[in-house]
C-alpha cells in the first residue's frame, strides 16, 4: 500500500527507505524531461515536513524553475503550514481528471509554499553547451545551495535535477553532481515499456557503482509533456515573479567591478566615473523602467557617465547576478538595464546596500518597464 498525500501516491519502496534514516537526509531525484521530477521531488519534501523535519528544496532546473529565477539553481525552505496540497487540473491526462494517480505536475510550488533563500549563478536556461564549463556550474551550484540549506537549518535536502539525463553529457552530470550532494538516496524515474531507454540503465548501474543507493520507480503514464511554448511562458511568469519585489540600483561606475561569468570567461573590467556626457542609449525597444526608489544608491550622478567599452557592451536584459552578502558563494540574481542615466541592475537586493561585484552572463531576457516579456 503506498503512502496517501492529498490524493497523491508516493512509490512504498521510497518511504520505506526513508522511514530508516534518523538523521539528516538528503534525496536527489533524476530523470528525463516531463517525468514528473519536479512533482514528486515536492512530495517528497512535504512527506518529510509533515513527519517533524524541517525541509529544504534545492531546485536544479534553470530551464523550468520553480523557486528561483531561469538560469539559476536556487533553494528555499518549506513552510511548516502548508494548506492541502491539490493536483491542479491540467496536470492530468486526457480522459483522466479526478483519477487517483501517482504524483504528476501541478502548480504545485507557486502558492508560496516553498520561500527562495539563495541561488547559484549558472547562466543558461540549458545544461547543453559550452562543454564542461557548463557542467561544473551546475555541480558547483547544487552542492552550495545544499550546503547553504543545511547552514539554515534544514534535516532533510530534497534536490530536484533537469531532464538531461541520457547521452554521455548527461550521464556525466548526474553522476557529477551525485557525487558532488552525496545523498542517501538517488530517486531515478525511467521510462517504462517502448519508452523505455538503455541509457537509462547505464546510469543508474554508473550510480550504483559510484557508491550511490539507488530506487528505480517507474515514470507516471499520466505525467502531461509540455510543449516549447509553455516552457518559454513558464521561464517569463518565473522572472517577473521573481521581479516583483524588485528595484533599479544604479551602479557606481567608479567601484563596480564587472565580470564576465567564468563559464564564458574571466575577463574584468572597470567602470570609469566621469563627469562628461554620453549621448543617450537607444531603450526605445525595451521602453523605460521606472526611477530607483529614494535613498537607492544615493551618490549615483545624475549626469551621464563615460562607460568602458567592454561595459557598454553589455546588452539591456542581460541576465547578471551580484555576491549575495549573506551566504557566501551564492549570487542575488538580476537583469542588467541601460538608459539615458547609464547601467543599472534590477535586482530585490535591499536599496541601501552597495553593488560592487556584478557578474555578467550571455543570457539575454527581452525587458520592457520592469518587466520580463521574453527569456
Amino acid at each position: 500500500m503506498n503512502v496517501p498525500l492529498t490524493g497523491v501516491d508516493i512509490p512504498e519502496q521510497i518511504t520505506d527507505f526513508l522511514k530508516k534514516i534518523t538523521g539528516r537526509v538528503r534525496i536527489m531525484v533524476v530523470g528525463r524531461p516531463d517525468t514528473g521530477k519536479s512533482t514528486l521531488a515536492f512530495l517528497l519534501a512535504s512527506w518529510l515536513r509533515d513527519r517533524g523535519r524541517m525541509c529544504a528544496m534545492v531546485d536544479c532546473d534553470i530551464g523550468q524553475a520553480d523557486i528561483g529565477p531561469p538560469g539559476f539553481i536556487s533553494y528555499g525552505l518549506m513552510s511548516p503550514h502548508v494548506p492541502e496540497v491539490q493536483l491542479h487540473p491540467d496536470s492530468t491526462s486526457s480522459g483522466a481528471s479526478g483519477a487517483r494517480t501517482p504524483w504528476m505536475k501541478g502548480s504545485l510550488l507557486a502558492r508560496g509554499s516553498v520561500s527562495r533563500r539563495g541561488s547559484y549563478l549558472v547562466g543558461d536556461v540549458s545544461p547543453y553547451g559550452r562543454g564542461d564549463a557548463r557542467l561544473l556550474a551546475m555541480v558547483a551550484g547544487a552542492a552550495a545551495c545544499v550546503e547553504a540549506a543545511e547552514k539554515d537549518g534544514a534535516e532533510a535536502v530534497v534536490v530536484d535535477t533537469t531532464g538531461l539525463a541520457l547521452f554521455s553529457e548527461g550521464i556525466r552530470l548526474k553522476c557529477a553532481k551525485a557525487d558532488a550532494v552525496r545523498p542517501d538516496v538517488v530517486v531515478l524515474l525511467s521510462a517504462v515499456g517502448e519508452g523505455r531507454n538503455y541509457a537509462e540503465e547505464v546510469l543508474g548501474h554508473l550510480l550504483e557503482v559510484q557508491g550511490h543507493n539507488v530506487l528505480r520507480v517507474p515514470a507516471p503514464a499520466a505525467a502531461r509533456k509540455r510543449s516549447p511554448e509553455e516552457r518559454r511562458e513558464n521561464r517569463i511568469r518565473q522572472w517577473n515573479r521573481y521581479l516583483e519585489q524588485s528595484s533599479l540600483h544604479r551602479l557606481e561606475l567608479g567601484r563596480v567591478r564587472v565580470f564576465r561569468w567564468w563559464a564564458d570567461s574571466g575577463f574584468l573590467v572597470r567602470g570609469e566615473s566621469s563627469q562628461s556626457s554620453l549621448p543617450a542609449q537607444d531603450t526605445s525597444a525595451h521602453g523605460h523602467l521606472p526611477a530607483p526608489p529614494a535613498g537607492a544608491n544615493a551618490g549615483a550622478s545624475s549626469v551621464a557617465p563615460v562607460l568602458s567599452p567592454a561595459i557598454r557592451s553589455v546588452s539591456h536584459g542581460t541576465v547578471v547576478a551580484i555576491p549575495d552578502p549573506h551566504r557566501r558563494g551564492l549570487h542575488i540574481p538580476g537583469i542588467w538595464v541601460t538608459d539615458e542615466l547609464g547601467p543599472g541592475v534590477l535586482t530585490p537586493l535591499h536599496p541601501q546596500q552597495k553593488i560592487e561585484t556584478v557578474w555578467v552572463t550571455s543570457y539575454q531576457t527581452l525587458i520592457s518597464r520592469g518587466r520580463v516579456m521574453s527569456g
